[in-house]
């Protein structure tokens, strides 16, 4: 028989936090989309056709599993000492790139965890799961292994809370409250004490035994045991000489939650013979199986080191379990909760879930895992508190960038590393490396193989290709649209431009006018988080000139929508937007609610145009109300936000208050982005600075700045940044506010009007505050708040005038702006132009 191969794959919970007070949780999808991307630049690496992902130079795997949390896969190892030090050697390539992350957004925290259960009440659990590879006796496998994996949990458990109780009752594996099978379905997310998936991931005869009951540890002698016994018991079965049938349990399920309740490791509980026995006389008996057959040819030679362990660890326990306080992880959080209550001289079982000392205990809990050297086990280690190392594992730095020697673990890093600046072409998988521009596999379904070959296999590249075409996929069957979406979608808007101009000059020659429409709007929409109006307007104007032949509805609203948008982010002449308004109520399909909101929000920001905040507030609400039936509404968080500015503009602070409360709330319930996080740290600082709170409202803004500095969108960039230099401006913090407003104004200006608007109203303003704080100043001028509320889009040029008289710098910036206004071309009559059949020149 060959030498046992295992591997672990631990599911990991992220955080990112803001560190200003005012703002809790910032945007996780998107904070985990430049976790990856780091991930990309920064280690040598493949990606990964199957999941959003990559396989490392080690022969590892970082990926995005599918309950949104990435996951870290060990290579495949030959010893436990082996696993443990790759395990360790990605846990640290991970927490250099938290660092990395955290350079990038100095405002925030970012953190990783070796999460095993959430205490906040949403009942989740975070797993490690263990594969064991073996060839024989797969039928025979439940029933001598499931007597095993009920009991190690004395030594492999991570230690912490049932968090399905009420009450605070420690256990030694809090996963194990959340077991609801004996044998886990195959295809099912139940879990199992056994689970009867079987996915070979590889060729020759041999099967994979997939473990999901099993825990997220920190110290090395526990993982170092939870793999070593576990591997010799398979291999015992594999081997077909184990006699763990005799010792079944008569409910499996009811005598782990048993033994997991207890930290004395005293209970005993009834097997299916009538017999009762304890965790440990389990262990010992399984033990004793293995030294039975220490010398047999098929099992391993650093069998000897871990039965010497495992005894050690086994004799402890039956002596004095908090003996081992220092070395295995649920006696380390044991006694750390144990001096926390005493501390207290409050009781653990008195403390109920909710209370302050429970959620202190549970943050120590959460805390432990980290996996950055703030963690609580990694300073416990520091400090020298905690004797749990393995004295042989060998270099955990060199590990973070080979993969361990012989089998194809050692083949697929090597591959990597010679690979891995061609990986738009290459892809790894853990059968073989995909050469997709050759049709080639590197194959290496043989586990042992550490010098495999290249193959041509088109049948094997094929559903690698589809796979990825399936993953990106999205609103549309057109591939370049579905490419120009996603990019539009990370905002990465000349990517997204480029990508749908080719398809919008594709679709054209092929006379899809719906193919072309659609290309047109999304390239529009690209062009809009550019600040590109008039690029917008150059982009749909072609599809208006054919709306009326479209087959799609849906795209007839878009293409409307988005040209009146265009013309209410320019100077335009107001009843032409009312004109679009219509254009786009009649291309309303007359049974759906399809592109309602759409409307409804048109007409809130044309009444805010005209200054008639009230009406805007209660039409903005409407088109809130029926975004939620609304297949083509805007985003969700565009619609609160011009609430929440509308109701501010109407003077209306309490109301903007009880909105932004509500879109926080449904920003926590839904996907939150970088997008949203961009558009709730504006209105959060407006509100803040509407409040009289100038230094709050700086806070928020400056925080922000840092979020979106990575974003693309210049449209919300340059928002945030007028909403900071504006509280700046406000706590007279203007040294800070000049070089942040030099450079906006050093850049071209954007042609939305009240992006424009507010950048040069910041520059008078600025001015303004500067002389006040050398001269008198008359009391008229002096409150800058009033300014503030009666300058509106449409007023701004003679406000500036009207309060610029005595200060020439302020003047300057009055004129430049209403010279600007002036001179912007207006679009043509629309309307006019297709009802006559000429063409539509939307200069």
């Amino acid at each position: 028989m060959h030498d046992p191969l295992f591997g672990l794959e631990t599911e990991l919970a992220f955080s990112a936090w803001a560190k200003s007070r005012g703002r809790s949780t910032l945007p996780r999808g998107r904070m985990i989309q430049r976790l990856f991307r780091l991930a990309r630049e920064r280690i040598c690496s493949l990606p990964d056709p199957d999941a959003p992902g990559i396989f490392l130079a080690n022969g590892s795997r970082f990926y995005l599993d599918c309950g949104e949390h990435p996951e870290f896969c060990t290579p495949e190892c030959r010893t436990p000492a082996e696993l443990v030090r790759w395990q360790l050697a990605g846990e640290r390539l991970l927490a250099d790139l938290i660092a990395e992350l955290e350079k990038e957004y100095s405002s925030a925290s970012v953190a990783l965890f070796r999460c095993n259960v959430d205490y906040s009440g949403s009942h989740s659990v975070w797993g490690c799961h263990e594969s064991y590879l073996y060839e024989n006796n797969g039928g025979k496998m439940p029933t001598h292994l499931i007597p095993h994996l009920v009991t190690r949990l004395v030594y492999t458990g991570a230690g912490g809370f049932d968090s399905l109780k009420s009450d605070l009752e420690f256990v030694l594996s809090p996963r194990v409250p959340h077991v609801t099978h004996t044998i886990g379905p195959a295809g099912s997310p139940e879990r199992g004490i056994y689970h009867a998936k079987n996915e070979p991931l590889c060729r020759g005869g041999y099967s994979r035994l997939h473990l999901t009951c099993g825990e997220s540890l920190s110290s090395q002698l526990s993982n170092y045991l939870k793999v070593g016994t576990t591997a010799l018991v398979v291999r015992l079965i594999d081997a077909g000489v184990s006699t763990g049938n005799r010792l079944a349990f008569d409910s499996p399920r009811e005598a782990m939650r048993e033994f997991a309740s207890d930290p004395s490791c005293r209970k005993r509980q009834p097997l299916k013979d009538g017999r009762r026995m304890t965790a440990i006389e389990v262990q010992r008996e399984y033990l004793e199986m293995v030294e039975r057959h220490i010398d047999a040819d098929f099992m391993p030679a650093w069998a000897a080191e871990v039965c010497r362990r495992w005894r050690e660890v086994l004799d402890a326990l039956h002596t004095d379990p908090d003996s081992l306080s220092t070395r295995l992880d649920w006696s380390i959080k044991h006694a750390l909760f144990r001096e926390r209550t005493n501390r207290w001289s409050t009781p653990l079982r008195d403390l109920t879930f909710g209370s302050r000392k429970a959620a202190e205990l549970c943050e120590i809990d959460t805390l432990f895992g980290e996996l950055s050297e703030r963690g609580l086990f990694h300073c416990l280690d520091r400090a020298g508190a905690l004797d749990h190392h393995i004295p042989e594992l060998g270099s955990v730095e060199e590990a973070m960038s080979t993969a361990p020697p012989g089998g194809r673990a050692e083949a697929r890093g090597k591959a990597i590393r010679e690979l891995h600046e061609e990986s738009s072409r290459y892809q790894a998988t853990w059968g073989g490396i995909i050469d997709s521009d050759r049709s080639r596999f590197l194959a290496m379904w043989d586990p042992f193989d550490a010098s495999p070959s290249w193959e041509e296999r088109e049948e094997l590249v094929r559903p690698a290709r589809r796979a990825r075409r399936t993953r990106t996929s999205s609103r549309t069957p057109n591939s370049g649209v579905e490419r120009g979406i996603r990019y539009y979608d990370h905002m990465d808007v000349p990517r997204a431009v480029a990508e749908l101009d080719t398809v919008i000059r594709e679709t054209a020659a092929a006379a899809d006018l719906d193919g072309e429409a659609l290309a047109r709007f999304w390239c529009a929409s690209a062009h809009a988080e550019a600040g590109n109006v008039s690029a917008v307007e150059s982009t749909v104007a072609p599809a208006l000139a054919q709306v009326e032949r479209l087959q799609s509805a849906s795209t007839r609203v878009r293409l409307w929508t988005r040209y009146a948008l265009a013309l209410i982010e320019r100077p335009a002449r107001l009843h032409q937007i009312e004109r679009t308004i219509e254009l786009t109520r009649e291309a309303l399909p007359s049974r759906s609610r399809a592109g309602r909101s759409r409307v409804s929000m048109l007409e809130g920001r044309l009444l805010a145009a005209r200054g008639r905040y009230a009406e805007a507030v209660a039409v903005a609400e409407r088109a809130i109300a029926e975004s939620t039936r609304d297949p083509i509404s805007f985003s969700a968080s565009s619609y609160h936000y011009r609430l929440v500015s509308f109701c501010l503009r109407n003077r209306d602070v309490g109301a903007a208050q009880d909105h932004l409360e509500a879109w926080r709330h449904a920003a926590r319930r839904s996907d939150d982005d970088l997008y949203t996080a961009s558009l709730l740290g504006c209105a959060e600082s407006d509100l803040a600075l509407s409040d009289g709170r100038a230094r709050d409202a700086l806070e928020l803004a400056q925080t922000t700045m840092e979020l979106t500095e990575h974003c693309l969108s210049q449209r919300w960039r340059l928002a945030i940044r007028c909403a900071a230099i504006g509280s700046a401006i406000a706590a007279d913090e203007l040294e800070w506010a000049r070089p942040v407003l030099d450079e906006i104004l050093s850049q071209r200006d954007t042609q939305i009007a009240e992006l424009a608007c507010d950048v040069h109203r910041l520059d008078a303003l600025h001015h303004l505050a500067m002389i006040r704080r050398t001269q008198p100043v008359p009391a008229s001028m002096t409150n800058l708040a009033v300014f503030e509320n009666e300058a509106d889009a449409c007023h701004y040029p003679a406000e500036f005038c009207r309060f610029g008289q005595s200060y020439r710098r302020a003047r300057s910036c009055a004129r430049t702006l209403d010279s600007r206004l002036r001179t912007d071309r207006h679009t043509r009559e629309l309307v006019a132009s297709i009802r006559s059949g000429e063409g539509v020149d939307p200069g």
